[in-house]
């Protein structure tokens, strides 16, 4: 559980993702294109959401990995 930042961190060599998050409708909030080569440390705030379960899901050509948050 988060109250307001969540921290993804990818190890190098990790090639460009998608990084996006959703709510349990659906509803994307944030999507980043996160190019290879550069930081994979990527802060997100989340304060200005409502609290609940949200999706973050990264994507790369080959693989898709979805976890679930818990906004308090």
């Amino acid at each position: 559980p988060t109250n307001k930042e969540v921290i993804i961190e990818l190890p190098e060599g990790t090639p460009s993702v998608t990084l996006s998050i959703y709510d349990l409708q659906g509803r994307r909030f944030i999507e980043k294109e996160i190019k290879a080569n550069v930081s994979m440390r990527q802060e997100l705030d989340l304060s200005p959401y409502r609290k609940g379960v949200y999706f973050v899901k990264i994507q790369t050509q080959q693989v898709v990995l979805v976890r679930q948050i818990v906004l308090n």
